[in-house]
């Protein structure tokens, strides 16, 4: 079928694997894509000579995944065909590769037409360019999608009976339960012992008056931890307070996912479901109703209960920045502007004159610290952070402010050069921080608005690179291209010869003419010298000094759109923005000195582009 010589293109063929429903569901997924991948290399055997190499064999191994951007395998290969050095993807059948709907199916149709590639299985080769092609597969895929949305409909039909019977029809048992097989079809909870204490205590704790953290904080001494092996935080233990499965009920769709159209395209959002399916379940309960019940109306009396819920994006950075001391994510953290305001002054006095203002009156009125806290009624600690002669101690606080006059009338200072300087402040709102969602983590907060300018500053290095990169070194890299490329040559080159020497080998050993400790002697050697070379290959293509020039070229332009629109955009388009060139934010920051100078700025941040 093919006239190419095999080893010419064999990198030029991909492997995609991933169950469907149809397949024998007492299989596990890795059992199936086993199976699947063996039929497959066997057909490349056959066709080409030679097995597909492991590094172009993509395994969806994820549940699901009927959108796109679900199955991370099936991205991976659409972006090797991007680079248009794909000749073909060998699939068991075609609905492996969509059945996403009308949608989906052009989405995967468009890229296999638009980058020349042919869809292999081991029936037929389809080729989109022609007509009668191109309409077949566009057909197997809307039946493919039918089918599965019947599937999806009879399966959730069951699962519903089930559930209204009592039965348990959830892959993760809440803590405080495993399951157990029915005599008849179904699964039921039944208690863990072990857990079930736990959770009896924390109802108990809770309802003696202990706050969500308090009753983590009891559980973190006394080492209780989570099935996962993690400390109880107080949001896990609210999340224990609040579940019905431990007065004997099961609930079904407390949040449901749902397609809606946003700026023109469709995206899944998980959202709240008002009416949830509750029914009572064939399990013991763990707690009575009226201490559920009880531990509810507290809940609901807190005043975080009665904070309104919005579904309004506060956070540029929301879901880019995580921990790393624990890796958890960074959260926004905002404060009610009723109960807490910043005070500031409007203008700071200058530091170093005004110290050398208070030495020289100290000196002059020759009393000592102790004498001068005494007259202005404070601590004697106070007064030494306004009067010593260490800048990096002294910090003249809202309270200096406030005694100020007091202090001039007592050094007999006479100028009034700093007093509206001192003593003006407004009052700002409380600026929102960062936070470690770990609340035991040694991570320490910062205020958002700084982080954001940092990232920003960070993007604009990023940018200054690029541009660098391209303007100074594209003639080098152009030298450095060629011997990359040679290089790759050479070690194809080089493999080939290595597949066609172990060929020979196996025909030598057939005809008898070499003994077999020979031969596997010579095989390993050949097949040692075979993963060297591909070990050296994939390093080069890797790093590919032209894929780089290409992705800083492009990437210029984008991040330069970014940085000249941000300000423009509201919380929610700027944080849309920043997940469409930002692939991750990792933030640290110890504890700093109280009076350390920009104690502010004292985090770090790695931030990793997706560009």
């Amino acid at each position: 079928m093919f006239s190419r010589n095999v080893d010419e293109f064999l990198e030029e063929w991909l492997i995609y694997l991933r169950k469907s429903r149809s397949d024998n569901p007492s299989e596990s997924v890795e059992e199936t894509l086993a199976r699947h991948e063996k039929e497959l290399q066997e057909f490349a055997v056959a066709e080409f000579g030679e097995a597909v190499p492991e590094r172009n064999v993509y395994r969806e191994v994820v549940s699901g995944g009927e959108d796109i951007e679900d199955r991370p395998e099936f991205v991976k290969v659409l972006g090797r065909m991007e680079k248009g050095n794909i000749k073909g993807v060998l699939v068991v059948d075609t609905a492996r590769l969509s059945r996403a709907g009308i949608y989906g199916a052009g989405d995967v149709i468009n890229a296999f037409y638009y980058t020349n590639t042919l869809i292999v299985t081991p029936v037929k080769t389809y080729d989109l360019r022609q007509k009668f092609d191109k309409k077949f597969i566009e057909m197997e895929m809307l039946k493919s999608n039918d089918y599965l949305d019947y599937v999806k409909e009879v399966l959730g039909n069951g699962k519903m009976r089930s559930l209204r019977s009592g039965c348990f029809i959830g892959s993760e048992t809440p803590f405080g339960y495993g399951k157990e097989k029915l005599d008849r079809k179904g699964w039921k909870l039944v208690p863990i012992e072990s857990e079930a204490e736990v959770v009896r205590l924390i109802f108990d704790l809770y309802l003696e008056g202990l706050g969500t953290v308090a009753v983590s904080n009891y559980l973190l001494k006394e080492g209780v931890k989570t099935r996962e092996g993690c400390d109880f935080s107080p949001d896990y233990v609210r999340r224990i307070l609040t579940n019905e499965h431990y007065v004997g009920r099961l609930v079904w769709g407390k949040r449901k996912t749902v397609k809606m159209l946003e700026g023109g395209r469709l995206v899944k959002k998980t959202v709240t479901n008002d009416s949830p399916l509750v029914v009572d379940g064939l399990h013991e309960p763990l707690v009575s109703m009226e201490q559920f019940l009880a531990a509810r109306e507290r809940l609901d009396a807190h005043p975080s209960a009665k904070t309104p819920r919005t579904t309004e994006v506060k956070n540029p950075l929301a879901g880019l920045v995580t921990c790393k001391v624990c890796g958890r994510a960074i959260i926004r953290k905002g404060y009610l502007k009723s109960k807490r305001s910043t005070y500031k002054r409007v203008r700071e006095p200058d530091k170093l004159a005004l110290i050398g203002l208070l030495q020289d009156a100290k000196r002059r009125s020759g009393l000592s610290l102790s004498q001068i806290a005494d007259r202005l009624g404070v601590t004697k600690g106070k007064v030494d952070g306004w009067l010593s002669p260490n800048p990096d101690r002294v910090y003249f606080s809202r309270s200096f402010a406030e005694c100020w006059f007091d202090l001039k009338a007592v050094l007999g200072i006479g100028t009034d050069e700093f007093d509206v300087d001192i003593t003006t402040y407004h009052s700002e709102p409380p600026a929102d921080s960062l936070v470690c969602s770990n609340l035991r983590c040694s991570n320490v907060s910062s205020r958002l608005d700084i982080v954001e300018a940092q990232v920003l500053e960070a993007l604009r290095d990023h940018l200054n690179n690029y541009h660098y990169f391209v303007d100074n070194y594209e003639e080098e890299i152009t030298r450095l291209v060629v011997g990359n490329s040679v290089q790759i040559e050479n070690l194809q080159e080089k493999i080939s010869r290595l597949g066609r020497a172990k060929k020979n080998l196996l025909r030598a050993y057939n005809m008898e003419d070499i003994s077999r400790e020979e031969y596997l002697e010579e095989k390993a050697e050949l097949e040692a010298a075979v993963a060297d070379c591909q070990e050296r290959l994939s390093l080069l293509e890797a790093n590919r000094e032209e894929d780089k020039l290409v992705k800083y070229k492009k990437a210029i332009p984008i991040l330069e759109r970014c940085l000249e629109q941000y300000d423009r955009l509201s919380v929610a388009g700027r944080n849309e923005l920043l997940r469409s060139i930002v692939k991750e934010i990792k933030y640290s920051k110890s504890k700093a000195g109280r009076f350390g100078e920009n104690s502010e700025y004292q985090f770090r941040l790695d931030v990793d582009l997706l560009i």
